[in-house]
């Protein structure tokens, strides 16, 4: 089974977060990285420029254009986002999707898709995909 090792980066507060920065790792079987993905969600970068001024790290902006124009970040939008997850979680045989403080980035990537899409689409997770929290397992392990 391999993995993905996500987080996400987001504005508008804890309880309604909503994603900016999306990214994760694919690590196979031995936790060895195949592949890496780092998006900037352009339905919030570019049009809300409300909530990005909000936005914990939104000193951060021109460092996320620098990284857009150098390739290390890719501008895309949510959806295609989410798609790019589904088809990583396929063709990769992903069983579990690992972040640390998971339920956060769960909530925050669900709250965007539903407020981009004024909840037609509800679910940015592939079903059937394990959710772990690191964190979670961490405090286990070591409390």
């Amino acid at each position: 089974m391999n993995y993905i090792v996500l987080d996400t980066e987001t504005t508008n507060g804890f309880d309604s977060p909503i994603c900016y920065d999306v990214g994760w790792a694919v690590l196979n079987e031995n936790f060895e990285i195949i592949e890496t993905r780092s998006f900037v969600v352009a339905d919030i970068f570019l049009e809300e420029t409300l909530l990005m001024s909000e936005a914990f790290f939104a000193d951060k902006i021109p460092q996320y254009w620098a990284d857009i124009k150098s390739g290390v970040r890719e501008l895309k939008t949510f959806k295609n986002i989410r798609k790019a997850l589904h088809e990583d979680c396929k063709n990769f045989e992903v069983g579990a999707i690992v972040a640390h403080n998971a339920p956060f980035d769960y909530r925050s990537c669900s709250t965007t898709q539903r407020w981009l899409t004024c909840s037609k689409y509800r679910y940015f997770f592939p079903y059937g995909v394990e959710i772990w929290d690191s964190l979670k397992m961490a405090r286990q392990t070591f409390g």
